[in-house]
């Protein structure tokens, strides 16, 4: 479980039983930042995987409760983090996941640290938490007006 500083969003990941397909997910509760220029973390999931990044966690649901002081989504992820010792295979596998979401989706992850690449069932690494990430055109338009 990652648990962010009061500073900046809050985090927390659950192994999760999902109902209707009897699999364990990955359930992800995050007070998120409120802000009318970032695009809900669950879209961004469906942006990349439109794009074929590769290493990304298959977001199956994504929501806010509402009526909440603070914004808090939760939506479930088709995989499961599990203990390994292949986190080489797991880092390489989140820097071409970012290296994808660069290239053919233009976007910028924004806050790569070490609780953000997981470490899959079947060994290999996933890139997380792209609740900070921007799209490339939105950061070139903020740069070239200084």
């Amino acid at each position: 479980m990652a648990v962010g500083s009061p500073l900046r969003p809050s985090t927390r990941v659950f192994k999760a039983y999902c109902v209707q397909t009897r699999k364990l997910v990955l359930l992800k509760d995050t007070w998120m930042l409120v802000s009318n220029s970032q695009t809900p973390e669950h879209m961004m999931y469906e942006k990349l995987e439109k794009h074929g990044v590769r290493n990304i966690c298959t977001c199956k649901e994504g929501c806010d409760v509402l009526d909440q002081f603070t914004k808090t989504p939760f939506f479930a992820i088709a995989a499961i983090a599990a203990p390994s010792t292949e986190m080489v295979t797991a880092v390489r596998d989140g820097i071409t996941a970012h290296e994808d979401a660069y290239d053919k989706a233009e976007i910028l992850h924004r806050d790569i640290s070490s609780a953000d690449i997981i470490i899959t069932n079947t060994g290999g690494g996933f890139l997380i938490d792209w609740d900070l990430c921007k799209k490339l055109q939105h950061i070139h338009q903020r740069t070239s007006t200084h």
